[in-house]
């Protein structure tokens, strides 16, 4: 069985609603589910969990052969299905690969929280020295100079990119699939490279070094 094959600690119900009380109890890893019990079928207990947000992993052992009431079964959330024909040690795999898949899905649900929790808390910062830059570039704060408003605007759009940087990394972690669909459009490679001239302007003032540009306006 598969406490001898796989090394795992086994329970037992006799039913859809005695498995849905050892689910409720926290101790379950793994729900290896029969279609046909009394009471409560499997699709009962695969709904039961849906509706109760029990979140554990789902091998479906069946004897029946029926594909279609297996496909039923996974579109009501297991994770997959075996014969009972097959050995032991090919159900012990479908545990550990249900177990594995659970345990990056934890983990990739822990990734998100953490990256929505850092960029949600430089956005404020961020957009507020976005807020000071602009008021000191309308001149709240006093006269500037051409070059020290010139300093002040680059800095402010830097801060309006991250900015943006930022709440594209919350809407990245707000989302369970990173599926992102855009359209290309033709871009003037003109624009970019100034961009970058611009964004490397101070470093290399610094460092004494000039920086020209020779791309003709092309996409």
């Amino acid at each position: 069985d598969l406490r001898e094959a796989g090394g795992h600690e086994v329970l037992t119900a006799a039913d859809g609603a005695a498995a849905l009380d050892a689910l409720a109890e926290g101790d379950v890893d793994c729900l290896v589910l029969d279609l046909e019990m009394p009471r409560l079928d499997g699709f009962g207990v695969l709904k039961k969990m849906r509706e109760r947000e029990i979140d554990v992993p789902v091998v479906v052992y069946t004897g029946t052969g029926n594909y279609d009431r297996c496909v039923r079964a996974v579109r009501l959330g297991a994770w997959g299905f075996i014969d009972k024909g097959e050995p032991v040690e090919r159900v012990v795999r479908e545990v550990e690969n249900a177990l594995a898949h659970d345990e990056l899905q934890q983990l990739e649900t822990a990734r998100a929280q953490y990256v929505r929790m850092v960029t949600h808390e430089l956005r404020a910062p961020v957009a507020g020295a976005q807020s000071l830059l602009r008021t000191m570039l309308r001149g709240l704060t006093g006269e500037m100079n051409e070059k020290q408003a010139d300093i002040l605007q680059r800095i402010e759009s830097r801060m309006g990119g991250l900015l943006t940087l930022i709440e594209n990394m919350l809407a990245l972690a707000a989302s369970k699939t990173a599926v992102f669909e855009e359209e290309l459009e033709p871009v003037i490679v003109e624009s970019i490279v100034l961009q970058e001239i611009d964004r490397l302007a101070a470093e290399a003032e610094a460092k004494d070094i000039t920086l020209t540009s020779d791309v003709l306006g092309t996409t």
